[in-house]
């Protein structure tokens, strides 16, 4: 996933780690978003704040 998101987007080595972190620890703890599920009113997109900034 790393080497997708720095090829395909051009992120940085440390920032697509960062990304794959955050969306690994989102994933073990919102279950739901891992299973796929969802209703037609969610955002497009949901801003995820930084885990190391809190």
């Amino acid at each position: 996933m790393v080497a997708w998101l720095r090829g395909s987007h051009r992120l940085g080595s440390a920032e697509a780690s960062r990304l794959v972190k955050v969306a690994r620890a989102l994933r073990e703890q919102l279950p739901a978003t891992a299973a796929g599920s969802g209703s037609d009113h969610q955002p497009e997109s949901t801003p995820i704040a930084d885990p190391e900034s809190t």
